[in-house]
């Protein structure tokens, strides 16, 4: 799917672009449901145009907006130019795009994955962490959806788990077998291993296999138990997904020695769902007949919307309408929040409250505070002073605050913090000079943008549509 069928690039500056009357004609010859634009500004004033032209040809469509992150760089290198050879750098970054909608996972990471951060957040992280931990990223992605051996391009393969040095290897053996048909056929490639083939078995399924269990995310190694079971029950195993009734009269061995419980409950949805697809569904935009009139934003209105971005003085939220507004530290929460990473993450969906609209500023102020419910107990802890500990205000000296903070640590090491002074771990001494001055401000950027970037990669495809259908962008 995503082969271009027809395209052509204008400057949408003009009054009378003369392709864009005869969009919805072209969708309509070619059995096009979805378009898609990205989420620049430039691209709204695009899809607003389009949805003018379905409306007055008096026909309806789909509208999807990506992100362009990388986009123009990629279509611009000769990997790119190679796949979509006879189209110029729009027309490539177009098809591109539209390809995204349909699986952005796997035409993302075509891309180096340096490209789908910000060039100007670069040069504040050490750009040896910077890759390494991008690729351990774009890695649990692939391996967290799964990848069918016989269909995934190479650029993909090489995220699996074990087989970066591989992922050639493999596309040349499958070339020259006509396919994968077995997990147990992966054995047979060059440069894989037992041991390789052990540890990244369970992330590749195969579609249609002669062992139904293959196309599961169950491992190899636990199919003896798993058929040691069905066939206990009287389950005809022939294939999955399995009924609900046929699930009720399995009963899994308890207490087993080599799987646990956790697994156990792996198996029995990899039964009834085999490989279901973490990424959910793409929010499809339902164009109407008439152009939609922008929603006022009042003082005291609660707003739902998406973190955009994440600074030591506040969080950005979009809440629709090209708009962005601000949570400022001190409107995240009743109590005191010194960093706002600890509270969110980009990508997460947030219910705030409006406490200001500057509309001559085009500035908008808001409030996760202002929807805590109010408490008086709360107030009267802060004025009897409690974060100075148990102690009166004739005890300072002998706080227990620090005792108390020992023995947190000991209980929850992971939400201990490194005393100043402390000598650097090992992993952290790829740090440039610049990196170490900046302190957690370059952790947070760094985890920043691996957030977008998992959020990115487990999009998910428009809801009604395939990998395998055309899209228009």
């Amino acid at each position: 799917g995503g082969e271009p069928l027809q395209w052509g690039t204008a400057s949408l500056e003009a009054e009378n672009v003369p392709w864009l009357s005869e969009l919805p004609e072209i969708c309509r010859k070619h059995g096009i449901r979805v378009l898609v634009t990205g989420n620049s500004r430039s691209s709204h004033q695009l899809a607003e145009r389009i949805m003018s032209e379905f409306r007055r040809a008096r026909r309806l469509a789909q509208l999807v907006r990506m992100p362009e992150v990388g986009l123009t760089a990629y279509a611009a290198e000769s990997s790119c130019a190679d796949q979509l050879p006879g189209m110029d750098v729009h027309a490539r970054a177009a098809v591109c795009l539209g390809r995204r909608a349909q699986d952005p996972l796997r035409e993302m990471l075509k891309m180096d994955a340096k490209l789908l951060v910000p060039a100007t957040l670069m040069g504040l992280v050490n750009l040896k962490r910077m890759q390494d931990a991008l690729f351990d990223v774009c890695s649990w992605c692939v391996c967290r959806v799964g990848v069918d051996p016989s269909t995934a391009d190479a650029e993909l393969l090489r995220y699996v788990f074990g087989q970066t040095g591989v992922a050639q290897e493999l596309v040349a053996f499958r070339a020259e077998r006509g396919g994968i048909t077995s997990r147990e056929q992966l054995k047979e490639v060059s440069g894989i291993g037992e041991k390789t083939w052990m540890n990244t078995a369970g992330f590749f399924r195969i579609p249609n296999a002669a062992e139904p269990l293959d196309g599961t995310r169950i491992h190899p190694e636990a199919y003896a138990s798993v058929r040691e079971a069905l066939t206990r029950a009287g389950v005809d195993f022939t294939g999955v997904p399995l009924s609900e009734e046929q699930m009720a009269t399995i009963s899994f061995p308890e207490g087993d020695e080599k799987f646990g419980p956790l697994t156990v409950e792996d198996w029995k949805r990899e039964l009834t769902a085999p490989f279901a697809d973490p990424r959910g569904r793409i929010q499809v935009i339902e164009p109407k007949r008439r152009a939609p009139e922008p929603i006022p934003v009042n003082e005291g209105d609660v707003i739902e919307g998406t973190v955009t971005n994440i600074t030591e003085f506040g969080v950005f939220v979009n809440f629709g309408h090209r708009k962005e507004g601000l949570i400022h530290l001190s409107e995240l929460s009743t109590h005191y929040v010194s960093d706002p990473h600890e509270m969110l993450a980009i990508g997460q969906q947030v219910r705030a409250k409006v406490i200001r609209v500057e509309r001559e500023a085009g500035r908008v102020s808001l409030s996760l505070r202002a929807l805590e419910p109010s408490s008086g107990e709360e107030k009267q802890r802060r004025r009897d002073g409690s974060r100075r500990g148990e102690g009166s205000r004739g005890d300072r000296g002998t706080s227990t605050r620090g005792e108390n903070r020992q023995e947190t640590e000991a209980q929850h090491p992971e939400c201990s913090r490194p005393e100043r002074g402390k000598r650097q771990q090992p992993e952290d001494r790829g740090r440039t000079g610049r990196d170490k001055a900046a302190g957690i401000t370059t952790d947070n950027i760094l985890a920043d943008q691996l957030a977008g970037l998992k959020a990115a990669l487990l999009g998910g495809v428009p809801s009604g549509t395939s990998g395998n259908e055309s899209t228009e962008s």
